[in-house]
């Protein structure tokens, strides 16, 4: 997987991007982001494989205006799941799309992009992504709606029994600082 990561071809760099932004290695992450300009154009014709692992670049680097931008270009998906060409990356669309609309401070839309993630999640019955997604939602709740804490621990609760069945490491470490049960 190292040496695909290290070929000069567009998703070998866009996976790449997503890596160094989930290892914390942001300005690298950034520099390749950086080489991929046109993706905020309606014009650009670069497919959405590609621009889901841009977009989870621009989320993790919280990138605002290339995220504003694809939310946009992405709307239409938000009920889709992207494989892009590794078994590491890609998702739901909606998933999302939910980040950026809780990053741009839209907590309302963010929640409708969560459950229409969750519901295509359902449907194919893709259990690391309805972890994550519940996860996301759980957070939102728990910073926008405080009078739905029940909710989102019970959100919490069914993300954190999934993400350690399946061993997903670092969003089980998420889940439980948000429980109190795992301090930074």
């Amino acid at each position: 997987m190292a040496a695909e990561l290290d070929r000069p071809t567009r998703p070998s760099q866009a996976l790449r991007s997503a890596f160094l932004a989930h290892l914390g290695r942001a300005e690298e992450a950034r520099e390749i982001l950086q080489r991929f300009p046109a993706i905020v154009s309606d014009d650009d014709e670069t497919s959405i494989g590609l621009l889901h692992t841009l977009f989870e670049t621009a989320l993790l680097l919280s990138e605002t205006e290339i995220v504003r931008a694809l939310a946009a270009r992405l709307a239409a998906f938000a009920d889709r799941l992207t494989i892009t060409g590794s078994a590491f990356f890609g998702g739901s669309v909606g998933r999302l799309l939910g980040d950026a609309a809780a990053m741009l401070g839209e907590p309302e839309s963010a929640r409708g992009y969560y459950a229409r993630a969750l519901d295509v999640c359902a449907k194919v019955r893709f259990r690391p992504e309805t972890a994550l997604v519940r996860l996301h939602l759980a957070e939102l709740l728990l910073a926008n709606y405080p009078a739905e804490a029940a909710t989102a621990q019970a959100h919490l609760d069914f993300a954190i029994e999934e993400l350690r069945t399946m061993k997903m490491q670092p969003a089980l470490e998420r889940a439980l600082r948000h429980k109190g049960l795992l301090h930074a």
